[in-house]
């Protein structure tokens, strides 16, 4: 027996509930007002929390390549999986496009995909999400190649977002949520993460090295606090030649923080599939 979830409204749609409560009042006084007093109201979280990513779109530009420098745009309409990113080529730039999404969802790149001659490369990348079923887009601007700045939209709808082309970050129903500086991009996307999808800091206590121990054998220890990027290595593939991945992977995967879905094709040599649930 399965059941549907029950229905989350969105942000739009609880303003829309307020005013209709209040003689004379529409959407848009209704949010003025509320957020004159520092309340802004948010979809409530749903008992089945996702992460989707549906869209990666990158800009950049090729240096120091054998034959093939120049302007590059990625444009890679994703979904609901399994789906891969996947060359019969190595060196294509799998890792990299891997990196890039790793980097939008963590506001930070994953080191396992990342490949020096080939940061510089990105000055935009785009990431069209749904996260417990609010639709955002993450807007990475690097200025400097591992420093970008980000901008964090949302919309009324999904669709809203997908329907904006390539770098557009205006359309109707979309709307800036966040900003954020180089220095401030992890923070940002951590908080935004965690919230969304119901999930708390990690606190682990690490022993300092050289502490004396005590009678016990215990050194002094200090609490170290890791948020949404420390998540990721729960739900991130990255074992190459491992055969229990069934051939040469780098992957993501976005369960609902539970086991992996393996990609599941043999032989093709340097592949790296992203494995969304």
């Amino acid at each position: 027996m399965t059941t549907e979830p029950l229905p989350v409204p969105s942000e739009s749609e609880l303003y829309e509930q307020v005013a209709a409560r209040v003689p004379s009042a529409d959407v848009e006084r209704v949010r003025e007002a509320l957020s004159a007093h520092g309340i802004q109201l948010t979809s409530p979280l749903p008992a089945r929390r996702q992460l989707v990513v549906h869209r990666l779109y990158c800009e950049g530009t090729k240096t120091d390549t054998d034959d093939n420098d120049g302007p590059f745009t990625v444009d890679m309409p994703l979904g609901p999986g399994p789906w891969a990113i996947a060359s019969t080529l190595n060196n294509a730039g799998k890792s990299s496009l891997l990196w890039a999404l790793s980097y939008a969802l963590r506001g930070d790149g994953f080191d396992a995909f990342k490949r020096p001659e080939t940061m510089g490369w990105f000055s935009y990348v785009r990431a069209d999400i749904e996260v417990a079923g609010v639709a955002a887009s993450i807007r990475l601007t690097f200025d400097k190649p591992d420093r970008p700045s980000c901008r964090l939209l949302s919309a009324d709808t999904l669709e809203h977002l997908t329907a904006l082309t390539g770098s557009q970050e205006t359309g109707p129903g979309v709307r800036v949520a966040a900003t954020a500086e180089p220095g401030g991009v992890k923070e940002l996307i951590d908080r935004f993460m965690l919230d969304r999808l119901g999930l708390r800091p990690l606190p682990l206590w690490t022993a300092e090295a050289g502490a004396p121990k005590d009678a016990d054998g215990n050194r002094d220890s200090r609490e170290d606090i890791h948020g949404w990027a420390s998540y990721f290595y729960a739900i991130a593939l990255n074992a190459g030649n491992s055969s229990i991945l069934l051939g040469g992977v780098n992957g993501l995967n976005w369960p609902h923080f539970s086991g992996p879905s393996w990609p599941h094709r043999r032989g093709a040599r340097g592949r790296s599939g992203v494995v969304p649930a």
